[in-house]
């Protein structure tokens, strides 16, 4: 959460009371919705980019591991 976002929740959470009581809660949720659009946005790129990452990742251990196991049987092979 961004130091914004932190003081805009406090703010909305401890002002609630006098929202209510001037009825602005709309415009207050309305406000808070537009402060977190670019938090949601940034934690979708986030999560495709850590998802991308570990099928990377994935994709490579499976080639060391196919590599490893080729050189195994071949150095086994060769010895007999």
């Amino acid at each position: 959460m961004t130091p914004a976002s932190a003081r805009n929740l406090a703010d909305c959470i401890g002002a609630n009371q006098v929202v209510k009581s001037f009825a602005a809660e709309i415009r207050e949720d309305q406000r808070f919705a537009r402060l977190l659009q670019g938090w949601k946005a940034r934690a979708r790129i986030a999560w495709g980019r850590g998802a991308a990452t570990g099928l990377a990742q994935a994709g490579v251990l499976i080639a060391m591991q196919a590599t490893m196991l080729g050189m195994g049987l071949g150095f086994g092979g060769r010895r007999r």
